[in-house]
């Protein structure tokens, strides 16, 4: 039934519904973001450094990609991007 969402996983590494764990990353959208540090506190292996002045980040080396980050959000200002091969995410 999913046959082009199944070659999208094998042949270009991608998740449309972007819930494959290996192939997504989360990531904060800084313009949203409000400081409250929300996600930070949810976070079960604080993979998101930063404070209420600066902002917050996503170690994607330390994310086990729980998702507690995004669901805790009140301005969903925490998305799933897709991972790219090519890029290293910090």
């Amino acid at each position: 039934y999913f046959r082009e969402e199944y070659l999208e996983h094998i042949n270009e590494k991608k998740c449309r519904a972007g819930v494959c764990k290996k192939l997504i990353t989360f990531v904060i959208d800084q313009k949203k973001c409000i400081k409250c540090g929300i996600c930070a506190k949810v976070c079960p292996v604080k993979a998101l450094p930063g404070s209420k002045t600066l902002g917050y980040s996503i170690n994607t080396q330390a994310c086990i990609k729980c998702g507690m980050c995004r669901l805790s959000c009140p301005k969903d200002a925490v998305f799933t991007g897709k991972n790219d091969p090519e890029k290293k995410n910090d």
